[in-house]
């Protein structure tokens, strides 16, 4: 997680991206972030709380992950809506 962070932050300062889009990216990644942290201490919770299997603890984990997975899909959407316009002009230069 952490290398696509960098990553993207690589790309904003390549592209030169504005105050704005930086602030949407770094919400975005702020975020992601949050949620795995979340993710992982509700899993982490869950572990301890339930000693065998049980179908509310997984309920309770799924919950948390897809609570995860929704952020990290319409971060992609905002990174794709900030950085494809950059990377169709960089290759309409010739």
């Amino acid at each position: 997680m952490l290398a696509f962070f960098m990553f993207v932050v690589a790309a904003g300062v390549v592209f030169g991206i504005s105050h704005y889009e930086w602030l949407a990216v770094l919400i975005c990644c702020g975020l992601v972030l949050g949620m795995e942290v979340i993710n992982m201490a509700v899993e982490a919770a869950v572990d301890i709380a339930a000693k065998s299997r049980d179908p509310l603890a997984k309920k309770a984990k799924d919950a948390a992950a897809g609570a995860s997975l929704v952020v990290c899909v319409f971060s992609a959407a905002v990174g794709l809506i900030v950085f494809v316009p950059y990377i169709i002009a960089l290759f309409n230069q010739k």
